[in-house]
């Protein structure tokens, strides 16, 4: 009976060690804007010194294992006057279906979108710049930031409510991230030239 009883202990220990989901590798994906170049300056149409339209962007190798999407866009370079391990993020979207391939120019400010019909159900969320959805880049004058966008592929539908803050978005996806493409720019302020006085 101890036996029994030894050998019952040890398999169930294997069974529960096998059980332990180990890390996954997330697949690398690539990410396109027909307005955006790694590396090159952003365009003024899509900053809130311009239009402050968001871009279009489209990606491919999405995994299979993806169950849906979210877009998740950072300034690479913003430093909280409190550390804190949540980025400054300019937009974020999530429950998107995994077919989704692309996104166009001009998503509307609203927490759940209505069309198109592929992107219909989609959420966005509540940023620090109190705006639900795409708020462009406003570095301070004189600073050059970098602006990452990125898309992931999710192992589980993320479940937070319509307008949740981006940061409870942010921390819902770690852990769950099966894969990752992005895009980088950088965008400057130059200070305004003060003007000459006329004599």
């Amino acid at each position: 009976m101890k036996r029994t009883g030894i050998w019952t202990a040890v398999l169930m220990l294997g069974v529960c060690w096998c059980g332990v989901s180990s890390e996954q590798t997330v697949v690398s994906m690539r990410v396109t804007s027909p307005t955006l170049r790694e590396g090159q300056a952003m365009p003024a149409e899509h900053t809130a010194d311009g239009r402050n339209v968001s871009p279009g962007l489209a990606w491919e190798g999405v995994p299979a294992s993806a169950v849906e999407l979210a877009l998740v866009v950072t300034d690479e370079d913003h430093v909280w006057a409190v550390p804190t391990p949540v980025p400054m993020m300019h937009w974020v979207m999530f429950g998107i279906r995994q077919t989704v391939r692309e996104l166009v120019a001009g998503m509307p400010t609203m927490e759940i979108l209505p069309a198109p019909a592929e992107l219909a159900g989609a959420f966005q969320a509540h940023t620090t710049f109190d705006v639900t959805g795409y708020r462009g880049p406003q570095p301070p004058m004189g600073q050059t930031h970098r602006y990452r966008f990125r898309i992931l592929a999710l192992d589980k539908a993320i479940e937070l409510d319509p307008g949740a803050p981006a940061s409870e978005v942010w921390k819902a996806i770690q852990g769950h991230i099966v894969g990752e493409g992005s895009l980088t720019v950088p965008y400057s302020r130059a200070p305004k030239r003060a003007k000459k006085p006329v004599v």
